[in-house]
């Protein structure tokens, strides 16, 4: 894949993976995102694992949004 000369966190050969927007699908070997939508997967994870943290992190945000009521800037305590 091609990293442009505007983006400073990922080098060319670097293994990422990324949150692709909602209403995009996912199902293609390349695409061009943002660069806050990408990040170098962590060496210790294989692809396949890698894919699914998104997921989780989606899940987990949407249960402390909307079923919990967290709000951004807000600290519960046990």
């Amino acid at each position: 894949g091609e990293v442009r000369s505007k983006v400073k966190s990922l080098d060319a050969g670097d293994e990422v993976f990324a949150m692709m927007p909602h209403d995009w699908g996912a199902h293609a070997e390349r695409v061009a995102l943002a660069e806050s939508l990408v990040v170098k997967k962590p060496a210790s994870l294989g692809m396949r694992e890698a894919a699914g943290l998104p997921v989780v992190a989606m899940t987990a945000l949407n249960g402390l949004r909307n079923k919990a009521e967290v709000r951004a800037g807000e600290r519960r305590t046990g």
